[in-house]
């Protein structure tokens, strides 16, 4: 996985020799390409994406066509996020669970049931129940070693494209307290938020709820209340 603008360097540089280009991420695994069960995240014009497509049906239950030359690794790049912070937030979750005293098989049960753990997530999980002498293995230490390796470089390469989107700098923006709603082309809770009290067809209400919630926060802590008031 690389960053998209290596993919358009890359195409411009390529362009002048007669070659096209796209970008074709995958997800699903070595097992997946196996069963021809990927599913392919392809940026570049239609007209090549189809010229590709036979080859990428060799392996792919599903080709998506993310949009122009760059988006298909964009794309790889927020799967790839959500699938990460998705393992950190259940081993947080059971971690917490276990510390609290319940049952990790009934939080299991019931995020199953409700679709938060998924497949992937619980794959994850199961790796740290594994018996000691088990992980202690030469080749499953070997194992754990490359998915390491591999997700420090995927999440490196996310966080650059990141900070080249600006999602880094508006998220210290909204944590330093800044306001950070500055379009009008927002969704209506968005806008009432940013507009005076009095102003808008539902302001009162939306300014009701506001001031419940803050009243609430109150309670428990201070400092947030402080911190929603400077956010929003």
């Amino acid at each position: 996985t690389v960053l998209p603008r290596t993919v358009r360097e890359i195409a411009a540089t390529l362009a002048s020799r007669g070659v096209a280009v796209v970008d074709a991420c995958v997800t699903g695994g070595a097992g997946g390409a196996a069963q021809g069960k990927l599913t392919y995240m392809v940026g570049g014009e239609a007209e090549l994406v189809e010229k590709c497509r036979p080859v990428f049906a060799t392996s792919a239950e599903r080709i998506v066509h993310t949009g122009p030359l760059g988006s298909g690794v964009s794309v790889k790049l927020c799967n790839n996020l959500m699938t990460y912070l998705g393992f950190l937030a259940a081993f947080e979750a059971t971690s917490l669970a276990r510390a609290g005293g319940l049952s990790e098989k009934a939080l299991e049960e019931v995020t199953r049931a409700n679709g938060n753990l998924t497949d992937q997530m619980l794959a994850f999980l199961t790796l740290h129940r594994l018996p000691a002498e088990t992980r202690k293995d030469p080749g499953f230490r070997a194992m754990l070693k490359s998915f390491t390796s591999l997700a420090e470089k995927d999440l490196a390469v996310t966080l650059e494209f990141a900070r080249e989107c600006g999602v880094e700098a508006r998220r210290d923006a909204m944590l330093a307290g800044a306001p950070i709603n500055t379009s009008e082309d927002r969704a209506v809770l968005h806008t009432a938020l940013r507009a005076p009290r009095g102003a808008g067809a539902h302001s009162a209400e939306v300014h009701g709820v506001l001031d419940a919630m803050l009243a609430y926060v109150e309670t428990v802590r201070d400092t947030a209340a402080s911190g929603i008031k400077h956010i929003v």
